[in-house]
């Protein structure tokens, strides 16, 4: 079982695209209705990396519980975010996952609302439209002052960092939409995440005292986790 007090928040790293064998020992944790859903994603990297993803959330939080992953049950919350089909409790496991490309974050946290959000730093993508409909004035005069070059990556940590906080608070965009443009309530600590070159990423966390610990999440060449004991690393303490 893997500890978590309180005030940390643990986020793992995973990169999707993993060897047949990895791919077939995760699919085999899914429920049904989850293996139905990836067999609507027509381009077959994209079904595997829906498969490879869902599969290690279900490892990740099994660790945490000492429950077999197959066992996990998930329930839609308000706004359809997936939560543990397990009684409420001041101490419940918290979780948010975003994937971009091939990679995928889990935030987890214990009794405090958690949101990651990851996005691929696209050259080729258009974020004018978007900046112009969902920014405040004063972000949209922020990146505007930043040397062109360095204006499609600070788009980028913008968004990212208002989806983990639409997130966190449990909405989905369309639900959440009018946060975009506003700053966040300052109770929340928005963290920005270090996910690699070509990506942005960001947390949100319920609550000003946050500890922030990452790690890659370890495989075994059957798919199995091989946590072992191995803690995540700090990252953040704020």
């Amino acid at each position: 079982m893997i500890p978590l007090a309180g005030s940390t928040v643990h986020l793992w790293r995973v990169g999707l695209d993993v060897e047949d064998s990895v791919a077939v020992a995760l699919e085999a944790l899914l429920e049904p209705d989850e293996i139905a859903q990836s067999r609507r994603f027509r381009p077959s990297r994209q079904r595997r990396r829906f498969v490879v993803s869902h599969g290690v959330l279900r490892q990740i939080l099994g660790a945490y519980l000492d429950r077999a992953p197959a066992t996990l049950r998930f329930v839609p919350g308000l706004h359809g975010k997936p939560r543990l089909a397990v009684p409420a409790s001041p101490d419940r496991l918290e979780f948010s996952v975003s994937r971009s490309a091939d990679l995928a974050l889990y935030a987890v946290a214990r009794g405090r609302s958690v949101g990651v959000d990851v996005e691929r730093v696209r050259p080729d993508f258009d974020w004018r439209p978007i900046a112009a409909r969902y920014q405040g004035r004063q972000e949209r005069e922020r990146i505007a002052a930043l040397p062109p070059e360095s204006r499609l990556v600070a788009f980028f940590e913008w968004w990212a960092r208002s989806e983990a906080y639409v997130k966190a608070c449990g909405e989905g965009l369309g639900a959440g939409e009018a946060r975009l443009g506003e700053e966040p309530d300052p109770r929340w600590s928005i963290v920005a995440v270090d996910a690699g070159p070509g990506f942005a990423a960001a947390l949100a966390i319920d609550g000003p005292d946050v500890r922030v610990v990452a790690s890659d999440w370890p495989f075994t060449a059957d798919g199995s986790a091989a946590f072992g004991g191995r803690q995540p690393q700090e990252v953040r303490r704020g």
